[in-house]
């Protein structure tokens, strides 16, 4: 299990609280969130989340609640979010704002 709420097969496990071994911790991976905006927008709709792709304000509040969500759900430990080998933090973050 990699912890991902973007994760169909997962989802449904975290929302019922069944864990598999009380020895292992959460992550929250987010990754897909960062990586893969179109796909993650999907995701989020499927959950009942009001989001549009160019990141208005009420989108940012819905990603601020889904994330507060599923870390009281999750209690994670870190959140690991891998990226590409392409990636450029300055560039992402100049494109953000």
């Amino acid at each position: 299990m990699t912890n991902d709420p973007f994760n169909a097969r997962e989802i449904p496990r975290w929302i019922d609280r069944t864990r598999s071994d009380h020895r292992f911790h959460a992550s929250l991976r987010l990754d897909r969130l960062l990586n893969d905006w179109p796909e993650a927008i999907q995701t989020l709709v499927d959950q009942g989340l009001s989001v549009d792709a160019e990141l208005s304000g009420s989108t940012v509040a819905e990603l601020r609640h889904f994330l507060d969500e599923w870390i009281a759900r999750m209690k994670p430990l870190y959140m690991p979010c891998p990226s590409p080998p392409s990636s450029n933090f300055r560039t992402m973050m100049s494109e953000i704002g």
